[in-house]
């Protein structure tokens, strides 16, 4: 996690390049969520905007975490196959006297990968952008990341279990979600985990939502690779 104090005469700009890999958001709006949904999100948060077009979103005047901010714009990009998403949002504040000038703004940015090389340069990446913003960066405590081992032991019990409950054959990689087996991998070292659970969509973003079938499934596989783990 990355703590920042800034003076309040600054132009804030975080990115989705800063941020890759890393499903940062804006109070919820993902970086790299489609314009529509993105939209929607952005105006259930902050209200109608003061302008608005297929590349921008601004509002002017408005105060975000306790900090008055003369202008703050949501930008979005197209990309080679015609999808336009969420790409960069920009936060601009001026001092209106030397008082305010001196006031402090403190952001946390909390980045997440299943790869620790990858976390450590997502971190470096937002502290750099940070410092070229003239603030000064913190790096404190965070959650480890966790690569998860296709071939494990447990692993093979659950794909297993999976194939013989829902006769199809599950989709097994490693995405960034497994926060909790960071932890216990931490404490453990060597211990076999494997991380499952529901279907969900749009996470982190106001649209989330939970497809309630796959509660049941998950209830189910869980029972069935209990009852199939090997003795030690």
């Amino acid at each position: 996690m990355i703590k920042s104090i800034f003076a309040t005469a600054f132009a804030l700009l975080i990115s989705a390049t800063a941020f890759a890999e890393s499903n940062a958001n804006i109070q919820g709006v993902a970086f790299g969520t489609n314009y529509e949904t993105a939209l929607k999100g952005i105006k259930g948060q902050f209200g109608a905007p003061t302008s608005i077009n297929n590349k921008q979103i601004e509002y002017r005047n408005m105060t975000f975490k306790g900090v008055r901010f003369e202008k703050v714009t949501f930008n979005f990009q197209t990309d080679e196959q015609g999808n336009t998403y969420f790409s960069e949002a920009r936060f601009t504040s001026r001092p209106v006297n030397k008082k305010n000038a001196l006031k402090d703004v403190e952001l946390l940015a909390s980045q997440r990968s299943n790869v620790m090389s990858n976390l450590t340069n997502q971190c470096n990446a937002v502290g750099a952008v940070l410092k070229l913003a003239g603030a000064e960066v913190e790096q404190t405590d965070g959650y480890p990341a966790w690569q998860m081992n296709p071939n494990s032991e447990l692993t093979k019990v659950a794909i297993e279990s999976y194939k013989r409950l829902f006769n199809k054959e599950p989709i097994v990689r490693g995405i960034h979600a497994g926060l909790e087996c960071g932890q216990f991998a931490t404490s453990y070292p060597g211990m076999d985990m494997v991380s499952f659970g529901p279907t969900l969509r749009d996470v982190h973003t106001p649209d989330e939502r939970l497809l309630i079938p796959t509660v049941q499934m998950v209830w189910d596989h869980l029972l069935d690779i209990l009852k199939n783990v090997p003795a030690k």
